[in-house]
């Protein structure tokens, strides 16, 4: 029997940690019993790091047991000098905050930030008679351009009738997303030259006439499906709360999921150090250089469906960037384009908000990793469609902004890689942080020059 196995099933603390958990899940049988399952999981996850470094397992129990504590978040920012593991998680989380001021980043908006972004999609499961409908949609288009023949608004709504019957091909197959402010997605030109119009009193057909007409048309889209789905999708930061984000990955069965003997990363990442099961989420939880976004189905109960790992790195001007490492998302949610494109949407809103309040100008998504075993970039998997997004290249490979707590590399899959999907760039930043990066400009100037 190895040394690491023995830490691992002889140790008393360990014993301790386990009959907690234990207890957890009884009081959960009682009180929380949609909770049971996750007390099931961090007892499996117990065992499963069994085969991994003692660096490992330390850090699992050190959050379970301050998690159950009810001294985590004391755990990351206030630990007394005399808690020796403690005190070395807090000067790193104090090394990370004085990297992101040097770097003009506003700290307390990227641990506090609480705005939501909400989207709603609307489905249809695809249905017969297409060809007659087609038709149909046809006419009433035609019918539409023959009423406004001699009007202004001509010109704007025979552009909209074109790209609708260049999108025959993804109507008919039902993938024609309808959004519900389906008036600007349908007939965007129209409604703008509409707008124009009625404001400077151009205009003599009413709203209402040329309401019901697009209302037409909306239901004609509608009757080539059958079965109308609507979903919302919400996008926030995490809690950072171990009871629940230590089941971050096991959401979007992702390889960070704990407590599931078959489910770890595919690939052994450069310096990332483990045998099967990475920290991967204990690094998460406990290094505050590193947020997640999550994406919530608000049309189901309690249900998280994906979300994006986030780190900030320097460009090859020393200017912050967000770093999405991966898009994970839920297969069933990957099978549906209409939904992908909402939920994708929806993060990039959100991520591009983030961003502004956070002092950042770029947001990009990971592409390619760092060079494996095999000489090979490691390639990043992401559960959106990628094709819209332009490759933005580096110099310097991505690396995360204020280090690694015991200075051992976390496993993010975008870490080494040089290339990346830009998702936004010249975002707006507020005058403070302008003001704050020309202030740190000054003194790093001040600092070199008394050096010399």
């Amino acid at each position: 029997m190895n040394k690491r196995k023995k830490y691992l099933r002889l140790g008393s603390r360990n014993k301790i940690i386990l009959s907690m958990l234990r207890k957890v899940k009884e009081a959960a049988k009682k009180d929380l019993p949609h909770y049971v399952p996750y007390a099931d999981l961090m007892i499996k996850h117990l065992y499963l790091l069994k085969g991994e470094s003692e660096c490992t397992q330390e850090l699992y129990l050190q959050i379970i047991a301050r998690t159950f504590g009810n001294r985590f978040k004391e755990f990351l920012t206030d630990s007394p000098i005399d808690d020796t593991y403690g005190w070395a998680l807090t000067r790193h989380n104090e090394k990370v905050q004085a990297e992101f001021f040097m770097a003009g980043i506003n700290f307390g908006h990227w641990l506090d930030y609480d705005a939501e972004e909400n989207i709603g999609v609307m489905e249809y499961e695809t249905d017969k008679g297409k060809d007659a409908r087609w038709q149909y949609l046809r006419l009433q288009l035609d019918y539409f351009l023959h009423f406004l023949e001699k009007t202004q608004l001509y010109g704007s709504l025979r552009k909209d009738c074109i790209e609708i019957l260049k999108k025959k091909a993804l109507i008919l197959n039902g993938d024609y997303p309808i959004p519900e402010e389906w008036r600007e997605f349908i007939f965007p030109k129209f409604n703008l030259t509409l707008k124009r119009s009625q404001w400077r009193g151009n205009i003599n057909g009413t709203a209402e006439e040329f309401g019901a007409t697009e209302n037409e048309i909306k239901m004609i889209l509608g009757t080539f499906a059958k079965n109308q789905i609507r979903k919302k999708f919400m996008v926030r930061l995490w809690r950072r709360e171990p009871r629940y984000d230590l089941l971050q990955g096991n959401f979007s069965d992702c390889y960070v999921a704990i407590g599931d003997k078959n489910l770890y990363p595919a690939v052994h990442l450069p310096e990332v150090s483990c045998r099967k099961f990475p920290p991967g989420i204990l690094n998460y939880l406990t290094d505050l250089g590193i947020q997640v976004a999550e994406v919530h189905d608000l049309t189901e109960p309690e249900k998280q469906i994906g979300q994006c790992w986030l780190f900030v790195s320097l460009d090859d001007d020393g200017k912050p960037v967000l770093v999405a490492d991966s898009f994970d998302l839920r297969s069933e949610y990957q099978a549906s384009k209409c939904q992908q494109s909402g939920i994708q949407m929806c993060m990039l809103n959100f991520l591009k908000n983030y961003a502004t309040q956070c002092g950042i100008s770029r947001v990009v998504l990971g592409k390619d990793g760092p060079r494996l075993s095999n000489f090979k970039f490691h390639e990043i998997h992401n559960g959106i469609q990628v094709n819209d997004f332009p490759v933005v290249s580096f110099q310097k490979p991505i690396e995360k902004l204020g280090g690694y707590f015991l200075n051992r590399p976390y496993f993010l899959e975008a870490r080494g890689g040089k290339n990346a999907y830009l998702m936004a760039d010249h975002l707006p930043v507020t005058a403070v942080e302008k003001l704050r990066a020309g202030l740190i400009a000054k003194v790093s100037e001040y600092v070199a020059n008394y050096r010399t």
